[in-house]
């Protein structure tokens, strides 16, 4: 079942979805086929029933955090980088003209920081810069709060 607006209904046959990831509390998300529409179906009942969240960007990838269940990053059509702090309901822009699958988590071990987000981007010249960002969590989910850390530049 899918929820819309408050109501319940069945996921139809012809709903295109992908299984993303599942929580250790049950929680489970689909994504939905970005040409058909952009959404996250998330359930918090194994799956019996879903609700639908639309976003405002097309989902091309996605990477959940290593220790916290809930914080996602997922990376935009257009190269736009956002960040999730309640398991895909809500987002927040991080930075935009990144490179696709050119971002990661902090490294448990390493980074002192849970939040710290390593990332390649690109400016309006073409230079790319490898970098690293901190996002802190607010009351109101993710603040894109800069931080940037410039460790390495190239031109072409």
């Amino acid at each position: 079942m899918v929820r819309e607006s408050g109501q319940k209904r069945k996921m139809g046959e012809g709903e295109k979805r992908k299984r993303v990831s599942q929580l250790s509390r049950g929680e489970i998300m689909l994504v939905s086929d970005p040409e058909i529409e952009s959404s996250v179906l998330i359930s918090s009942d194994e799956g019996a029933t879903y609700q639908k969240y639309r976003q405002s960007f097309q989902i091309q990838s996605m990477l959940f955090h290593p220790e916290e269940e809930d914080w996602i990053l997922a990376c935009s059509q257009d190269q736009k980088l956002y960040s999730s702090s309640d398991f895909g309901r809500r987002w927040q822009l991080i930075h935009e003209r990144i490179t696709p699958n050119r971002f990661y988590w902090s490294v448990m071990g390493l980074d002192k920081d849970p939040d710290l987000v390593h990332i390649e981007a690109r400016n309006t010249a073409g230079c790319e810069f490898f970098f690293h960002q901190t996002v802190n969590k607010v009351a109101t989910g993710y603040n894109a709060k800069l931080a940037e850390y410039f460790s390495l530049v190239r031109c072409h």
